[in-house]
């Protein structure tokens, strides 16, 4: 988000819902949500995973260099009783959290994107029932005045952007 306010960047693209103070943001496409699991994980043996069977495990996530995450995406995601057992927030990589759930630290949720990432002792679950789907939003600056941003927006728009699901 600071390279986009410094215009050291055009564009980004986020995951998640959470609001972009000072940034215009769209959402473009989304993608089936996965549990990624220690392979030892007593879910790991399943094929799908029910959102209910998620409610009270170690949830562990990412945060942004900004310190905003998809937490509040996570939220809006809770059981009747509104809480997980463990939530715990790193600031680290993509990888680094995959890692850390291959060392049971605990599990996080994923994008489809990320089943290609191979981490050992990790694999990835679909969770169904009911069917989860991640927004994926692209920034920017409003006040970017390159006319190649608002090309590629305007490409994005008209042949990347997939027909909108439920985020």
């Amino acid at each position: 988000m600071t390279a986009l306010r410094e215009r050291q960047i055009d564009v980004g693209f986020i995951v998640g819902a959470d609001q972009v103070l000072g940034l215009e943001h769209e959402a473009v496409w989304s993608e089936p949500a996965f549990i990624a699991l220690a392979e030892r994980h007593t879910l790991a043996s399943h094929d799908e995973v029910a959102w209910a069977d998620l409610l009270r495990q170690r949830i562990i996530m990412r945060t942004r260099g900004d310190g905003s995450s998809a937490l509040s995406w996570l939220a809006e995601r809770r059981g009747p009783d509104g809480t997980f057992a463990d939530v715990t927030t790193f600031a680290v990589s993509r990888e680094t959290l995959l890692a850390l759930v291959g060392a049971g630290f605990g599990s996080t949720v994923v994008a489809e994107s990320a089943t290609t990432i191979h981490v050992p002792g990790v694999v990835f679950r679909r969770i169904k029932v009911p069917d989860i789907f991640i927004p994926f939003r692209m920034v920017w600056f409003a006040g970017n005045d390159n006319p190649a941003l608002r090309r590629f927006l305007s490409h994005v728009r008209t042949h990347i952007a997939a027909p909108k699901r439920r985020p």
